[in-house]
């Protein structure tokens, strides 16, 4: 038995694999670097910003295909959820933001 699955529908799955990929970078870029800030005995947290942005680069491409690929027509519903997970991270850095203005 084999599965078949068409082009179209792989860019979407790839596209949600990409901003998991660059959400992840950027999290740990984040909590990495400001942990190597912190310490003294390191180098500082100039790699861990490079991963940051690397992640950050992920999520803005996700974002891009998504928009490219809903306005192809192709796989609403998978590109729509690939275009809500690319914005997540600014959604929590707006949720930190309004907790600490409380």
């Amino acid at each position: 038995m084999t599965i078949t699955t068409s082009m179209s529908r792989t860019r979407p799955l790839i596209g949600i694999a990409i901003a998991i990929a660059g959400i992840s970078l950027m999290s740990w870029g984040f909590v990495a670097g400001i942990d190597a800030a912190l310490d003294a005995s390191r180098s500082g947290p100039g790699f861990f910003v490079g991963v940051f942005f690397a992640g950050a680069a992920l999520v803005i491409t996700t974002a891009v295909l998504a928009v490219i690929g809903l306005s192809r027509g192709e796989h609403r519903g998978l590109w729509i959820g690939s275009l809500a997970l690319s914005a997540l991270p600014a959604v929590a850095i707006l949720v930190l933001v309004v907790q600490a203005r409380r």
